[in-house]
């Protein structure tokens, strides 16, 4: 019994040992190892509306570094909150500013149109694209965008970072609907 005794409070050593010894390793790993630069620590019972605003967040944080990286303004892209037409509930989109720029343009040739028109003169008819014709005509500009996202996810840790950390609440609002 007495050499039982012994043989369990060996072992419970030991365990302790190996655990203090894996406590140790861990602790030099997380020191050796840096941290992500942007870490999003999410509580387990946010709410889908807690969340949403965390994804807008990070979604502005992921843009504002893209910006700052993006030397080229034409690919910027920016966020912004309107009202559909025919709808009374807010969206908030983030398009790039080529494509906000040429929807204005349109917009602009269309009311030109119009005014010239009216006035009497004939002209070519132009015709206001759907939004689906305007990224269409706008692909190339939207090939360019997606390998400069591409470029700086690959070379840049902190963009990389927050896009993962964009991802997995993207994920997250999923699972939760």
């Amino acid at each position: 019994m007495v050499k039982t005794i012994m043989q369990v409070g060996f072992i419970a050593s030991l365990i302790a040992a190996i655990n203090v010894e894996a406590q140790l390793s861990t602790e030099a790993q997380i020191e050796e190892e840096p941290r992500l630069p942007y870490e999003v620590i999410v509580n387990p019972s946010l709410s889908i509306s807690d969340l949403n605003k965390l994804i807008v967040q990070v979604e502005d944080d992921f843009f504002d570094k893209y910006n700052e990286l993006n030397l080229d303004n034409d690919y910027d892209v920016i966020c912004y909150v309107y009202v559909p037409t025919m709808s009374h509930i807010r969206k908030r989109v983030c398009e790039p500013w080529f494509l906000i720029e040429a929807r204005g343009d349109n917009a602009s040739e269309v009311a030109s149109g119009f005014a010239v028109k009216n006035a009497g003169a004939s002209r070519a008819q132009t015709v206001l694209l759907t939004p689906n014709a305007m990224r269409l005509e706008k692909e190339t500009n939207f090939v360019v965008l997606q390998s400069k996202l591409e470029e700086f996810t690959r070379t840049d840790l902190e963009f990389r970072s927050i896009g993962n950390a964009l991802g997995e609440l993207k994920d997250r609002l999923k699972s939760k609907k």
